[in-house]
């Protein structure tokens, strides 16, 4: 569930109201009388359409494999994973998967190439909000950050990926810059 909420946090949309509303919460209206449930406003829609076909639950399925995908891809860009790699990899997807384990890690990698990581990405990057985009890089440059010594190929992962989400070459390379080790 700790998924869910934070891929909500991310989503670029507005929250549904109407959901609220069936928690019989009592809201406080601008002019500081209370409003009864059944008085709450109608649900707002999300700002894309695509979301209306796509649940929350779906929605946060998608988020953790394509995440998952990810950071496994920048973990064996340069052929090999390091110790430090894995255990930064591990800490990274919990912020997704609660019970993110080295187990899960091993599926990952073995499943590196045989996933359309790009596909899933650009698919994500059109329902995130850019901060939501910039939590998934960081999540993959953390594991680049890693390596010793982070190799150009490692790097040129991460810059993909950030492009598959549709984040600006300026947004990319802040990312991968802050994360880069100091020559």
């Amino acid at each position: 569930m700790f998924a869910l909420d934070w891929a909500a946090q991310l989503v670029h949309r507005r929250p549904r109201i109407g959901v609220v509303a069936e928690m019989q919460v009592v809201r406080a209206t601008a002019g500081g009388a209370a409003r009864t449930p059944s008085e709450a406003a109608p649900p707002v829609e999300p700002a894309t359409g695509d979301r209306d076909v796509i649940s929350d639950c779906q929605f946060s399925v998608d988020l953790s494999a394509a995440v998952r995908a990810a950071v496994a891809a920048v973990a064996l860009a340069d052929d090999r994973v390091t110790d430090e790699e894995r255990r930064v990899a591990i800490r990274m997807l919990r912020a997704f998967i609660a019970d993110y384990d080295d187990t899960m890690f091993e599926i990952d990698l073995d499943g590196v190439g045989h996933v359309a990581l790009e596909e899933r990405l650009v698919a994500l990057g059109a329902q995130l909000h850019p901060h939501g985009r910039e939590r998934v890089l960081v999540a993959a440059a953390a594991v680049m950050a890693a390596g010793d010594p982070t190799s150009e190929r490692t790097v040129a992962e991460v810059r993909r990926i950030g492009r598959a989400l549709g984040m600006s070459h300026a947004h990319i390379e802040g990312v991968v810059t802050l994360h880069s080790p100091i020559p």
